[in-house]
């Protein structure tokens, strides 16, 4: 095995800075600047409110939860999954291929970015020159660029031409994403220094320069100054505050356990994820005020209303809406302006292609399988099919195709993928814990109590929601709520009452005993990887994760994920008559046969493991010492050590870490056996998978269907 020729106490990553500036661009991309603006004007300034609590409940815990994954089991999300029960391996592979089939259709997006950042330097702007057509911007984009098919060709599955423009621009987009991530985490902290910041200087620019024009106030006002409390009580406005916070976040995709994979043990993730969640809002705050000052701007010079300019998202904000600002700039302005927003909108999104395909080759390299291959094999092949799979967006029915299959895959895909991780980490991960605390009996009732209540606590609401009489004003969960509430108290005090029959037939257990067994029963599990998480941060001072975290990934998080799905289905099958956008048939099952890809991989493998095994490698454990769990988690700096051999002691291509990992797993399965998970981990994966195909095959149905390290990647050492 080669060594690495250069390393640092910070793993793969130069430095702490270095990891921030790229975590951060991982989750700061194009929905920051074309979606959430877009939600503040449609909900007012109100929106705020669930925002920020959306991204504390839900995407804070989250992340926190893939960096920690990743440091802790020195893996990508395959062998992370694998390492916490082997029947997972599938419900990783489904993240990775989300992750993979989400980067080809983002990289589409970058390619028309380019385009218009290149057009941008000409002058006049080429969307100017064809006076002919009312709307000059939207031709320019559907029709010059994306050469966009008719409504016919779109039903009869045909596509006439392939732009040469986009798929040039491709090819750059994706020669740019190799270059900076074929050797590793290292050269893309590098690179991100400049990609990263150089946006965030453009929006910036791009306020100021807004602030002068007029009409810039009344934009700015549609846009966060309208605050009408009672929209809080519209589940709506619920929805749409997790859904950007849970995208923009960009979990279940393998970016953030592949980048906490490569940190040392002693790194201080509690503080971290706040600071990467931090500048996620700053950026997205900072985004609005650049785009609807610009917008405010072209309601003035045309006479119209800001409801009517301000009233798009996503690809019609962008590509449209914005160049139609840039129009009515004076000489030269509209080009500055041009360049500094495509630019941003290409630099941001291609932060968020770095981490997306850094989240496949981790995971890919990082298989037994292909551990002696070089990262450079790997990741060409990576970009290859990705560029072949990102061909079909080239393509005249390439937006079509785009929309659906981003949909599919992103609103039930996702939620299925961050559901299974949630239920391993809160429900498989502890299992032995909890077993050798409270007994098996006791552990498999409260499992399966708060399954049974969340399921109850759904259905109940779904089928209340639809009467009359409780459908305003989310009156339904008043009633559904306290009833699942109650069945899991009973299962509660009825675990307890098996847990002192069995173990405390004669004696009454006493106060130490009753806390420790409540514990092993309710945090069993994240509060083994809290435990992991404190450890390391008592370096860093006081910045301790609290019990309330185990509450949220293990409680909150499995029963929101599940509402979210059932939430989208059914807003789906009331707003849709003929499926997603009224789409024809044979697009919906493009788009599901990438949701089903992800559904089997995840039932498939954890119905027959050695399957995994023949595709992935069996791992083979190592013959190691064990060592403490301290030692295990957290190790200290040793004195009189310099940082070259605290890097080879602590971070040692992850791989070196193996050891600890391999005696967590040894000490678990000497309190119980492997085997008692197993019918508890199918039952888990099938049951989420269910959930999640029920959904999507409801959609269609119900014509439904939702919305290295450079050489600092150090190869697989040998710790021999």
């Amino acid at each position: 095995m080669k060594k690495p020729k250069s390393a640092s106490s910070w793993g793969g990553f130069p430095s702490r800075l270095g990891f921030l500036i790229t975590s951060a661009g991982s989750v700061i991309g194009v929905g920051n600047i074309w979606r959430f603006p877009f939600l503040c004007f449609k909900y007012g300034g109100v929106f705020l409110i669930p925002y920020l609590m959306c991204h504390l409940l839900l995407g804070c815990p989250l992340l926190l939860l893939e960096l920690s994954l990743g440091r802790h089991f020195r893996k990508g999300d395959i062998e992370i999954m694998g390492g916490i029960h082997t029947r997972l391996r599938g419900c990783g592979l489904a993240s990775v291929l989300a992750g993979f089939i989400g980067l080809a259709g983002y990289t589409v997006i970058l390619a028309w970015s380019l385009i218009f950042l290149i057009a941008s330097l000409s002058f006049p702007l080429p969307w100017t020159q064809y006076q002919h057509v009312k709307d000059t911007a939207s031709h320019y984009f559907y029709d010059i660029i994306q050469q966009r098919g008719s409504p016919e060709d779109l039903r009869e599955a045909t596509a006439k031409s392939m732009s040469g423009m986009v798929y040039g621009a491709l090819l750059a987009t994706w020669l740019c994403v190799f270059i900076s991530t074929w050797q590793g985490v290292r050269i893309t902290s590098w690179v991100t220094r400049v990609t990263m910041p150089t946006p965030v200087v453009l929006l910036l620019a791009m306020v100021c320069y807004n602030a002068s024009l007029p009409g810039a106030k009344d934009g700015v006002k549609a846009y966060i100054g309208n605050f009408n409390f009672s929209a809080l009580n519209e589940p709506d406005i619920w929805n749409a505050a997790a859904g950007q916070v849970f995208f923009t976040i960009g979990v279940a995709t393998g970016t953030h356990t592949a980048y906490g994979s490569y940190l040392p043990r002693s790194s201080n993730v509690v503080v971290d994820h706040l600071c990467i969640c931090a500048a996620d809002v700053g950026v997205s705050l900072l985004a609005g005020f650049s785009v609807y000052s610009s917008l405010g701007n072209l309601a003035h010079e045309r006479g119209t209303s800001m409801q009517e300019e301000g009233d798009s998202a996503g690809l019609g904000l962008a590509f449209v809406s914005y160049p139609q600002v840039l129009e009515r700039l004076p000489k030269h302005a509209g080009n500055f302006m041009g360049v500094a927003f495509f630019g941003a909108l290409f630099l941001l999104g291609i932060d968020s292609a770095f981490a997306l395909i850094e989240g496949v080759v981790t995971a890919i390299i990082d298989m037994p399988r292909f551990e002696n291959h070089s990262r450079t094999a790997i990741c060409t092949a990576v970009g290859g099919l990705g560029l072949l799979l990102s061909t079909m967006y080239a393509s005249s029915l390439g937006t079509y195709l785009l929309d659906a299959i981003d949909h599919y895959v992103n609103v039930y895909g996702l939620l299925f993928a961050t559901l299974c991780k949630c239920v391993a980490v809160g429900w498989v991960y502890g299992w032995a814990e909890s077993i050798e605390i409270i007994g098996k009996k006791s552990t498999v009732l409260w499992s399966a109590g708060f399954g049974l209540s969340v399921v109850i606590c759904l259905g109940s609401s779904l089928a209340i929601s639809r009467t009359k009489t409780f459908k305003e004003d989310g009156v339904f969960l008043s009633i559904s709520i306290p009833v699942a509430a109650l069945l899991l108290v009973v299962a509660f005090g009825a675990a307890l009452w098996i847990w002192k029959k069995d173990r405390h037939s004669s004696l009454r257990p006493s106060l130490q005993d009753t806390v420790s067994a409540v514990q092993g029963l309710i945090l069993s599990g994240p509060n083994k990887l809290r435990g992991s998480i404190n450890e390391c941060a008592k370096e860093h001072g006081n910045a301790q994760l609290p019990w309330v975290w185990d509450i949220l990934i293990k409680y909150v998080l499995c029963a929101v994920l599940p509402a979210l799905l059932l939430s989208s289905t059914y807003s789906d099958a009331i707003s849709n008559s003929k499926g997603y956008q009224d789409y024809p048939a044979w697009l919906q099952v493009v788009g599901l046969l990438f949701l089903a890809s992800m559904l089997l991989s995840s039932i498939v493998f954890a119905v027959m493991p050695s399957w995994m095994d023949w595709l992935a490698g069996s791992p083979s454990p190592k013959s190691l010492p064990k060592t403490s769990s301290t030692q295990m988690l957290c190790p200290k700096r040793l004195p009189h050590i310099n940082s070259s051999e605290h890097f080879e002691h602590c971070c040692m291509h992850r791989s070196s870490d193996q050891g600890s990992v391999s005696s967590d797993n040894e000490s678990t399965s000497d309190s119980a056996p492997s085997l008692d998970l197993d019918a508890a981990v199918i039952n888990m994966s099938a049951t989420a998978s269910a959930a999640a195909a029920a959904a999507a095959a409801a959609a269609p149905v119900a014509h439904v269907a939702s919305a290295s390290a450079t050489n600092t990647y150090v190869e697989k050492a040998n710790s021999d």
